[in-house]
């Protein structure tokens, strides 16, 4: 779950993130500049990490992705041993597939952050503030309060 909008959406209806939370209810925006404003660094760093930590443990596979009914050899084998090099290799290359999923997610909150900025009022408040000024004065001045054209 990387949009913004779906991590709000779920902590709405999904319990344990509802707990997670402490029970607050943040909007999109709010969860999307906290990610990319205040702790983006901090994040990459930990993902990195927690990544690195599951995968040494054996709990997550970033290789392959198997879809219901593949067949998967089993992991017994007598050799148990790894070289070095190759171990190397798979770090690398799990950094690289890291690197990636952190790209796509920064990309997610991007489009996001455009939506945003797409969607701001056609108005600035200083122009709303000077048509409230000019249509009172307009009520004011005339004298049967006829209806006011835009």
């Amino acid at each position: 779950m990387y949009h913004g909008r779906e991590i709000a959406r779920e902590l709405e209806v999904h319990l344990p993130l509802m707990w997670l939370s402490g029970f607050q209810k943040p909007d999109f925006r709010s969860i999307n500049r906290f990610r990319s404003e205040r702790m983006k660094g901090l994040i990459d760093d930990l993902f990195r990490e927690i990544i690195t930590l599951l995968v040494a443990d054996g709990c997550v596979n970033m290789e392959d992705d198997f879809v219901d009914g593949t067949k998967i050899e089993a992991n017994a084998n007598r050799y148990t041993f790894v070289w070095r090099k190759s171990a190397e290799k798979y770090r690398e290359k799990l950094q690289v597939n890291v690197d990636q999923l952190i790209a796509h997610i920064d990309g997610i909150v991007a489009e996001e952050h455009a939506e945003e900025f797409d969607a701001s009022p056609a108005f600035t408040s200083e122009e709303i503030c000077e048509k409230t000024m000019e249509w009172e004065e307009r009520l004011e001045a005339e004298p049967d309060n006829q209806a006011l054209t835009i």
